[in-house]
């Protein structure tokens, strides 16, 4: 719908999610008009966690700087986020960080003038796909506070006991040994939940091997696995290939599980072609792409260096060639 194209965009664009943008940002507001508060509900989620400063910034606006995945984690509970994952077969760290992304933009949307509202608008309500949602339940009674009206009981009790009593004699009766062995039949396990989505084909083996991480990990054992992927720039260029861009927000997740006094360097390469210093500016360039990707997914940048060493480490062999390698101290 119109009032979420730029941001359904925005998202897609952001973390590669192609048309699954839509339906996370569909998850997220059902998330939300099914919390009893509504929108007032959600926010008072970051407001337990720590984040009421920043939520003032969202009001109206949509401003302020995006959530860590591990932030949301703690307003929102792993469980939630896990589940839309499951839902969307995408990485509980890559809808975290997605989340923490849109939900200031969306806030913003979903309170013009700063006023939460009390009701989802009808728009809204329609791409959910269905009836109108209730936000909240600010509104005003027509009856006297504290007093409800039951008008409606006696006839709704009525037509549910008829409607019991018309099943309980018409539906068919099913012999007693096809029921005993429905009884036993157990119930088929759950699926596992699918691996990060990578667009590039040689990014899916370390994809792989990220996800086979047991926790405790150590950053030596991270780098060591990110390190045997190329990131293949195009010559002379340091935009990130979108091929590439799932596995750097998936380790992006992993970096910040590492210990709070880690140090991750990004070491930009260019091959052996082209001006020398030319070449250090564009390997600056591309280790700098690849820091500000992993500060939009949530890492803090105080623990992010990047440097250009041009082709001046390639000593003859193609193994720096356009690449990035890292390293943790």
């Amino acid at each position: 719908m119109a009032l979420f194209d730029n941001l359904i965009a925005d998202i897609g664009s952001r973390f590669n999610l192609g048309s699954k943008a839509e339906s996370l940002l569909r998850e997220l507001l059902r998330f939300i008009s099914d919390d009893p508060n509504g929108v007032a509900g959600y926010l008072d989620k970051f407001k337990a966690a720590g984040f009421g400063d920043q939520i003032a910034s969202w009001l109206g606006r949509g401003a302020g700087p995006a959530l860590s995945s591990s932030e949301v984690e703690e307003a929102l509970g792993l469980s939630a986020i896990s589940a839309i994952g499951r839902k969307l077969s995408l990485g509980t760290d890559l809808v975290g960080d997605a989340i923490g992304y849109v939900t200031p933009k969306l806030v913003g949307l979903l309170t013009p003038g700063g006023a939460i509202p009390t009701r989802l608008p009808a728009s809204v309500a329609g791409f959910l796909g269905g009836a109108e949602h209730k936000i909240a339940q600010v509104h005003a009674s027509p009856h006297p506070v504290g007093q409800k009206s039951f008008d409606w009981v006696f006839p709704l009790a009525l037509i549910l006991g008829l409607t019991g009593l018309a099943y309980f004699f018409h539906q068919p009766k099913e012999p007693a040994a096809v029921t005993e062995a429905a009884k036993e039949t157990p119930a088929e396990p759950a699926p596992a939940p699918a691996p990060v989505e990578t667009a590039d084909p040689a990014a899916h083996e370390i994809a792989a091997a990220l996800t086979a991480l047991k926790p405790g990990f150590s950053g030596s054992e991270l780098v060591a696995i990110l390190n045997k992927y190329r990131i293949n720039f195009a010559t002379g260029s340091a935009e990130i290939p979108e091929g590439s861009k799932p596995l750097l927000l998936q380790a992006a997740g992993l970096i910040k599980q590492l210990p709070a006094s880690s140090h991750v360097q990004i070491d930009g390469f260019t091959d052996s072609t082209g001006d020398p210093a030319a070449n250090v500016v564009l390997s600056q360039h591309r280790a700098d792409a690849v820091r500000d990707l992993l500060i939009g997914a949530g890492v803090k940048d105080k623990i992010l260096t990047a440097k250009g060493h041009g082709n001046a480490e390639d000593k003859g062999s193609n193994r720096h060639d356009r690449r990035i390698e890292f390293s943790v101290q």
